[in-house]
């Protein structure tokens, strides 16, 4: 089944080609401004320029008002029409405009010739020591202030005598529309955005009526799909759209993976119990399963909010973010295993790939993000390895006028919540002395899509990359906005022995379980301890996590600058891989992809360890 078949009842699969030349307009609509031939007007209304001088010896206009002054003028004028648009200059121009009685009238030898009903006076206002003076000006210098044309003066002076107004602008306000859509092609547009069929939101606490669709779809597809069933009607993409966004509640959801396993098991178990509860006609019984829906519901609702409540932290962590240069707040996780080679050789799948490592951290004021990627013979997914990147990125990418840094990541036990972690995390702030607070907040398991998630769901996975430098291209290339993805190509010396190097001034073991924090911080108040929670909420608890002879020992700032490298020769792959790269070699057609192996096999002799599998993630630890 296609695709489209998911969420459009009784729909073919999408065509690849244009079924309407006339979808792709030439007067397309952009977003925000709208179409070309308006945008350019708008453009036109607020780029005038300053004419030529009148040369006028009765006001003489060009001396008596300054080259500033007249700079000032045409910028008022010009942010009118930006700000406010055609009518408010015209507006502006008419309380310029004097009308006066005729006083005299010249004989003309034709009785039936044209007079004018009233006689003009022009002026511009402008601020000299505070005060606003009015300079009357002649007709010529009154269009040149102003870079006008002598139409669009004669039109104002009109509508001033004959209605004391200035004129209104009637441009694209016609309502002779040859090409207007028929209702009728209107009501199948409905019709057709009524019979799609998505999912609600996993993730929202309130039960919400907007519908989802499959997250590889989008409008221009949805239009191909409606034009191959309606060949009789011709619509654009513009109105097609209009009606979607604005008739419609539906968007395009992100891949729908590692969804919340309790979530699921509650939904599981109301299904389960209502069709029982249908089937039985004991009304006894069906009061007592219908006690146990009612519990069920009571303790999902308590586990959504716990659930957005941590959403609602990190949004109001990216808005002081934005705010002041002294907060950040990041998000970091690791991306599915990517394999290396990445080909469609039918071989491939039945032989082990090369394991390529993805860890995005996420900057949520800015959107910069960072993917320090390598393979599975450089580094491990250890907690001393997240740390190193983690380093990395606040020495590297980090402003220095931060002063409080949130991060939000999952509890993966063996990368994010651990000793190592937060011993780290209490060096930078306490020994360094680079921070003055850090937070980390951990979320509700199942409920932990984060900014590295959407964007791990850019990259598309159906490519050739036959080395990590390809799929490094690719992982650059996977977002244009706001900016394009930062790829680090990490090596051995980025990762340090961190857990070694801070041993010997912590204690030896966290006094408090990891497992049910929710929220953790450290301080420079609070040198010697360790701030935790168990809810989003609340106060928090304190745990002593120095070594109680630190006073007596050097810091590691003082002993030691830097931990010593974690690895010292390129990780052995287990011999099974082995062999099965030495297969697929040839089937690399890339410039230098072989020679890539041949020397990395050479440097990597394989061992009969264990393969680790396609996935070395640790499981969040907080169930």
């Amino acid at each position: 089944m296609s695709e489209s078949d998911k969420f459009v009842s009784g729909s073919d699969s999408y065509s690849d080609e244009n079924t309407r030349a006339g979808s792709e307009s030439s007067t397309k609509k952009r977003k925000g401004v709208g179409r070309i031939k308006d945008a350019t007007k708008k453009l036109r209304d607020s780029t005038y320029e300053t004419g030529e001088d009148c040369n006028c010896k009765r006001f003489e206009c060009f001396k008596k008002v300054s080259i500033e002054e007249r700079k000032s003028l045409i910028k008022i004028f010009n942010d009118i029409g930006r700000d406010k648009g055609r009518d408010s200059q015209n507006c502006y121009l008419a309380g310029l405009i004097s009308l006066h009685s005729v006083k005299r009238r010249r004989p003309r030898k034709n009785e039936e010739a044209w007079f004018n009903d009233f006689s003009y006076s022009y002026k511009v206002r402008v601020i000299r020591e505070n005060k606003a003076i009015e300079i009357p000006v002649c007709f010529k210098a009154f269009i040149s202030f102003f870079g006008l044309t002598h139409n669009r003066v004669q039109t104002i002076k009109r509508s001033l005598g004959e209605t004391g107004k200035p004129p209104v602008d009637r441009r694209g306000k016609h309502q002779k529309r040859g090409n207007k859509l028929p209702p009728a092609n209107i009501d199948k547009v409905r019709g057709f955005f009524g019979s799609l069929k998505g999912r609600k939101a996993h993730y929202s606490l309130k039960d919400s009526k907007k519908m989802y669709l499959p997250e590889d779809s989008n409008v221009k597809k949805l239009l191909e799909l409606f034009l191959e069933k309606n060949t009789e009607v011709q619509i654009s993409y513009e109105k097609f759209r209009s009606i979607f966004v604005t008739e419609f509640n539906i968007s395009f959801g992100y891949p729908r993976t590692d969804t919340c396993s309790q979530c699921d098991e509650w939904k599981a178990q109301i299904s389960n119990i209502s069709r029982e509860k249908a089937q039985t006609a004991n009304e006894e019984k069906q009061c007592e399963l219908q006690s146990i829906v009612e519990k069920i519901e009571v303790e999902r609702k308590l586990h959504l909010m716990k659930a957005d409540c941590f959403f609602r932290n990190k949004r109001l962590a990216k808005q002081q973010a934005r705010k002041t240069r002294k907060i950040e707040s990041i998000a970091f996780d690791y991306g599915k295993n990517l394999p290396v080679p990445n080909i469609t050789t039918s071989d491939v799948y039945f032989k082990r790939q090369l394991s390529f490592y993805v860890f995005n951290i996420h900057v949520l004021a800015t959107g910069l993000s960072i993917m320090y990627t390598y393979d599975q013979t450089v580094a491990r997914k250890g907690a001393n390895d997240v740390v190193s990147m983690l380093h990395h990125f606040i020495n590297t990418f980090l402003d220095f006028e931060v002063e409080e840094l949130n991060i939000f990541c999952d509890s993966a036990s063996g990368q994010n919540k651990n000793f190592t972690m937060f011993r780290y995390l209490h060096y930078m702030t306490v020994t360094s002395k680079r921070f003055q607070k850090i937070t980390v907040t951990f979320p509700i398991r199942g409920h932990s899509f984060m900014e590295p998630d959407k964007n791990m769901g850019l990259i598309p996975k159906k490519v050739i990359a036959e080395t990590p430098d390809g799929w490094r291209r690719v992982i650059r290339d996977a977002r244009t906005k706001p900016s394009h993805f930062e790829v680090i190509a990490c090596e051995q010396t980025m990762f340090k022995s961190w857990g070694d190097f801070l041993t010997p001034h912590y204690k030896k073991k966290l006094p408090t379980a990891t497992r049910p924090i929710r929220q953790m911080k450290v301080s420079q108040d609070k040198p010697h301890f360790l701030s935790h929670r168990e809810n989003y909420n609340g106060p928090y608890l304190s745990s002593v996590i120095t070594d109680k002879n630190n006073k007596k020992r050097p810091t590691p700032g003082t002993d030691q600058r830097e931990p010593e490298q974690l690895y010292h020769a390129p990780i052995k792959l287990p011999m099974e891989k082995y062999r099965d790269l030495e297969d697929l070699i040839k089937f690399c057609e890339e410039e230098g992809s072989q020679d890539f192996y041949r020397q990395l096999l050479s440097s990597v002799q394989g061992t009969e360890q264990q393969d680790p599998g396609p996935n070395v993630d640790e499981p969040d630890s907080d169930f």
